[in-house]
């Protein structure tokens, strides 16, 4: 056993570790209290799976007057007269490997497969850590490529620890943010990888990703803005970089073809209930691009992101210094933080709820992960006294 001598564990993997502890010991001890996770819009990300694999019957019909699923199955009325459910099915998607271990394992007992037992949620909130981790991995590996082991675990750190993330994977797991963080993270990387090396495999990675990331949520479909402006530092970069996603015109049609096998069958649950492709399910809800409320979601009291999550004047001090230390990703960062922060606050419930801090800023926490470690490289130059 003399080679676990040689063994030396990093700094990052060290904090990965940590996170960890703190996500088994604080995720499991909050299910005691918690009875229920499929609550709020999570009935509706989830409602798929149960009507799907257990009760097969997608038009939902089987709840219609049965108390039983009251709180369990929102019934939306289509124009058409049937019901469907409003979110689209990328969460289902997620949390279908987990469903289906917890669902072979209640056939296997003698408890009833309703879906919304113990034994599911359990499984989900299982499946919510293993898809954390996920994120930081590549998260991980994506900061290692531009900063030092000490900045990159720091980053990771407070991205956990000083952010609501840390209540999203674990108070709250079955809501869409983590699994977010978890696939831009993923994004990220592969974008780099792809970059590298322009083959089939990473072309179907890179495409099914960022189909499951709009099929989560179909206005995060600006993130694919992250691989087309990767690399890009100026004008004449921007046109090199139209002249090379030319010469890969298979591979970007890989990855086309990849995103709208994700998307497809949600166009067919559309069609098949409402009798259109597409269909906006969220009725009389809206953006206003004229009204934005960006200083009340940045600044205000009620929800503000920067408010409540202080440490991300650090990730914003960054893009200060993206120029000299982030360069193949300054673009990206420039062009997709403010678009997304646009439209994010043009939504009409701009706070989005009664949420912990302002949860919908947790999906794009990988990008602004490496702004952050650009401040902290920065300030690593330099000599910094502190004055007591």
């Amino acid at each position: 056993m003399s080679f676990l001598h040689k063994l030396k564990p990093s700094a990052t993997g060290l904090v990965i570790g940590l996170i960890a502890i703190y996500w088994v010991v604080f995720s499991f001890r909050f299910q005691v209290w918690e009875k229920n996770q499929v609550k709020d819009d999570v009935i509706n990300y989830y409602a798929y799976l149960p009507a799907t694999v257990i009760y097969h019957d997608v038009s939902l019909k089987f709840a219609v007057g049965n108390n039983y699923f009251g709180d369990k199955i929102w019934l939306t009325p289509a124009p058409n007269g049937n019901s469907y459910i409003k979110m689209s099915m990328g969460m289902s998607v997620m949390y279908s490997p987990f469903f289906f271990i917890a669902h072979l394992q209640t056939i296997l007992s003698s408890e009833a497969p309703t879906g919304y037992s113990r034994t599911y949620q359990d499984w989900l909130i299982i499946g919510a850590g293993i898809y954390l981790l996920i994120g930081l991995f590549f998260l991980r590996k994506v900061l290692l490529r531009f900063f030092s082991e000490g900045v990159s675990a720091l980053v990771l750190f407070l991205i956990f620890f000083a952010t609501n993330l840390s209540w999203y994977s674990a108070g709250e797991p079955l809501m869409p943010h983590v699994y977010l963080f978890s696939l831009v993270s993923v994004l990220l990387y592969l974008s780099i990888r792809w970059h590298e090396t322009p083959t089939a495999k990473f072309s179907i990675l890179l495409g099914l990703v960022m189909g499951l990331i709009i099929l989560i949520r179909p206005i995060h479909a600006m993130l694919v803005l992250v691989p087309l402006l990767y690399n890009v530092e100026s004008w004449q970069g921007f046109k090199a970089k139209l002249v090379f996603l030319k010469s890969k015109i298979l591979q970007m049609g890989i990855i086309s073809l990849c995103i709208f096998l994700a998307g497809l069958p949600q166009l067919i649950y559309w069609k098949y209930i409402t009798g259109n492709w597409f269909f906006y399910s969220y009725g009389d809800e809206h953006f206003y691009w004229n009204n934005p409320h960006i200083l009340d979601g940045l600044l205000s009291f009620r929800k503000g992101w920067l408010i409540y999550t202080p440490v991300m004047f650090l990730a914003l001090a960054g893009f200060f210094w993206l120029a000299k230390y982030l360069k193949s990703f300054r673009t990206v960062l420039l062009v997709v933080f403010p678009l997304f922060v646009y439209i994010t606050y043009s939504w009409w419930c701009w706070w989005y709820g009664g949420t912990f801090g302002q949860r919908s800023m947790i999906d794009i926490y990988p990008l602004l992960a490496l702004a952050m470690g650009a401040f902290f490289k920065h300030v690593s130059t330099k000599r910094v006294i502190v004055w007591a």
